[in-house]
């Protein structure tokens, strides 16, 4: 799907299919199916952090744009075809708070509107986010009435009035990236990797709880709410794990030519003395093949269920 103008794709939801463009200034547009919620991250001039970004690639439905590039005709398209199929469509922008200190516990901000956001979904939401834990800490929760619902120096996604007329429900999300290095800035990779999963665990139970609160949708379990298309790069590596493991037999390298005649000389030493096997000539390079496989861009797949 090449076309990024709202009308395209709206009519492509309207059909159940799903969308997946590139926007002006390197973002993408990423609808795994029509779903009742987005999550958007605006990449602060002059930054990129891929950390942040991979925590919303891997959910189903989500939007990654410079933070100078205008969504407002593009997110007002989607809320109308969304509004639509589930009468309702919830909104969350995410972006990164200051760095903690060292040995600091992971915070998020939850800014919300003073009125119109159901008390039940943003207990739901705060007590997933109280889940995602890293290094053995317990996160800190903040949920914060009428705030301001943008990252710091920029303009909300949608006027106040905007997200009442379109009935979205717009609510905002600050993320301290506990994952990293507050000197360096450097990922701590399996902290991230864990925190990302945690994360993603957290915004579907949020989600399915908007879904049952605000609109029609009535998902049975909030896995439902996960992304079910295989990326082409998933099945890119896919397809060279299968290449991987059908360039040798695992049993024939593995099994002695012997077998046999190893028992009965073992046999005749009285089941005392250890016998040679002899095993089949290798048609492979182990250390070759190690580095085929290490070399498989697996955090590069934005489902984490399929990375791991």
């Amino acid at each position: 799907m090449k076309s990024a103008e709202p009308e395209a794709l709206v009519e492509r939801l309207r059909a159940g299919e799903g969308v997946d463009v590139a926007l002006p200034g390197g973002g993408r547009l990423h609808l795994d199916r029509p779903l009742p919620f987005l999550c958007v991250y605006r990449r602060p001039a002059g930054e990129r952090w891929p950390d942040t970004e991979a925590l919303l690639t891997s959910l189903a439905a989500w939007l990654i744009a410079p933070a100078g590039v205008a969504l407002q005709d593009l997110l007002c398209a989607l809320a109308e075809a969304h509004q639509e199929s589930f009468g309702g469509w919830l909104l969350l922008e995410i972006w990164n708070e200051p760095p903690p200190g060292a040995g600091a516990p992971p915070t998020f901000r939850l800014g919300a509107p003073e009125r119109g956001v159901p008390a039940a979904l943003l207990e739901a939401f705060e007590a997933a986010l109280m889940k995602v834990s890293i290094h053995r800490k317990r996160p800190v929760v903040r949920v914060d009435y009428g705030a301001r619902i943008a990252p710091p120096g920029l303009e909300p996604l949608l006027s106040t009035e905007q997200a009442a007329r379109l009935g979205i429900t717009h609510l905002g999300l600050g993320v301290t990236p506990a994952y990293r290095d507050p000197e360096t800035g450097e990922t701590y990779t399996f902290a991230h990797r864990a925190y990302r999963q945690r994360f993603n665990r957290a915004l579907k139970q949020a989600f399915h709880a908007f879904a049952h609160c605000c609109t029609n949708h009535r998902p049975a379990h909030y896995h439902e709410l996960g992304p079910r298309a295989i990326t082409p790069r998933a099945r890119e590596v896919d397809a060279e794990l299968a290449r991987l493991s059908d360039g040798f037999d695992l049993l024939l390298h593995v099994t002695p030519v012997n077998g046999e005649a190893a028992w009965r000389a073992f046999e005749a030493g009285g089941f005392e003395q250890e016998v040679e096997f002899l095993y089949r000539p290798r048609t492979i390079d182990p250390a070759a093949m190690k580095r085929e496989l290490w070399n498989l861009p697996l955090e590069e797949i934005e489902d984490p269920a399929l990375a791991d």
